[in-house]
């Protein structure tokens, strides 16, 4: 893994010339994490920034969040962005909705998991669920006491659901999170995007910060570039940024390589030889 602006000479060449398609996290790479994710607004300047680079990859820009559909959209507040929700199960590309199919039976046992985990969530201080619809997932990053034995309850409630196949989890930064057994992730989300665009001269870009993340880097591994937010000798990314300060350093340059192109057109059903490849590695 490579500290990114110590390649940057060789980025830059390698990014000129190619119609670059822009795919960000939201909380860890736009935005710091905080203690409460409703406390993770966008700063003034990095939503102009968004702005710029709709404005300038028309087409070709996306945030991947693990936050509801709804709520990223409305957080990030600019138009003409393409938006996944809940780690790509849900995608709204401003013509085009998607919604991943869940298993029989995966919304009943949400429910009931729910019920089980405010139980506990609830005696913890600083601990909160956060229902998401399609995912739900318990906060502990405020919690001074009591973490070993929360995570120990949760451990305990999830474990059947898990070892049944009903349920898959996820650890993330101080989070666990419940998802459905479905074969979708955020690399999924980003051949869905990147399908039926026009890939003759296509680049992607994304950066991520999370586990969440691995799944995009690792199907866009050798075929765009991949940066992760915080050095991780476990991921998959090439390379690395220190915060999202330098993210926002980054995109900034980014915008000031290439010459304003012609924005993707749609319909076109046959992807490069290294989109094709990339299905295959989902």
């Amino acid at each position: 893994m490579k500290y990114l602006f110590d390649d940057y000479n060789k980025i830059e060449r390698g990014l000129k010339n190619k119609d670059l398609f822009i795919f960000l996290d939201y909380d860890g790479t736009l935005t710091p994490i905080v203690n409460k994710p409703q406390d993770a607004f966008l700063g003034a300047q990095t939503a102009r920034l968004i702005e710029k680079l709709k404005i300038k990859y028309k087409g070709r820009l996306a945030i991947i969040s693990g936050r509801p559909l709804k709520q990223i959209k409305k957080l990030v507040g600019v138009k003409g962005v393409i938006y996944a929700g809940n780690h790509g199960l849900e995608i709204e590309d401003g013509k085009t909705k998607f919604k991943a199919a869940v298993p029989a039976g995966y919304k009943n046992s949400l429910k009931e998991i729910k019920k089980k985990l405010s139980g506990k969530v609830n005696r913890v201080k600083g601990a909160f669920l956060e229902d998401k619809g399609l995912t739900v997932s318990v906060h502990y990053r405020l919690v001074k006491a009591g973490q070993p034995a929360l995570t120990k309850s949760l451990e305990d409630i999830l474990h059947p659901y898990v070892a049944g196949k009903k349920i898959k989890v996820n650890h993330g930064k101080k989070v666990v999170e419940i998802k459905p057994t479905v074969l979708w992730h955020k690399g999924s989300a980003v051949l869905w995007i990147l399908k039926g665009k026009a890939m003759k001269n296509i680049m992607p870009v994304y950066i991520g910060d999370d586990t969440t993340d691995e799944d995009a880097f690792i199907v866009l591994k050798r075929r765009g570039l991949t940066a992760r937010v915080g050095k991780s000798k476990k991921s998959e990314a090439e390379y690395y940024l220190k915060n999202t300060e330098e993210v926002i350093i980054f995109l900034n340059k980014i915008l000031k390589i290439n010459p304003v192109r012609k924005p993707l057109s749609n319909g076109v059903k046959e992807g490069s030889h290294a989109v094709k490849n990339s299905e295959r590695a989902v």
